[in-house]
């Protein structure tokens, strides 16, 4: 069994969730990092990492990245699917960059009427 520690098991504790984690796992025997926080899940914040740099450091801590948190697919529209569309690719190059196995991306809120309307009749 792998037990993996996600990165933001330490936002707002530090300067920098992801650093923080890769050099607290690999120090107390955790070498499997998911990475799930604001910089790469957050539509187009992926591309300001610079991810050779972030891969040589996992590895120079004894960590492994075993999942990336992609952006999550907006479906209110054709335009915003497209765009959504844009960042996973981004996503994907990114994963494939840093050598991980896994992306993982979710679907938006919906916004289809009879949702609306069934959600509102439970609470």
């Amino acid at each position: 069994m792998k037990i993996a520690i996600v990165t933001c098991c330490y936002r707002d504790r530090g300067t920098d969730e992801i650093e923080e984690t890769i050099v607290k796992s690999g120090a107390n025997g955790f070498p499997y990092v998911e990475l799930a926080g604001p910089l790469t899940y957050m539509p187009s914040m992926i591309q300001w990492v610079d991810l050779q740099k972030l891969r040589q450091f996992a590895q120079s801590n004894g960590v492994e990245l075993v999942v990336n948190y992609g952006p999550h697919i907006e479906n209110a529209n054709r335009e915003k699917a497209v765009e959504s569309a844009f960042h996973l690719r981004r996503a994907i190059h990114a994963t494939k960059a840093l050598n991980i196995g896994k992306l993982v991306i979710t679907g938006a809120p919906r916004v289809e009427k009879r949702v609306e309307a069934h959600d509102s009749r439970i609470e």
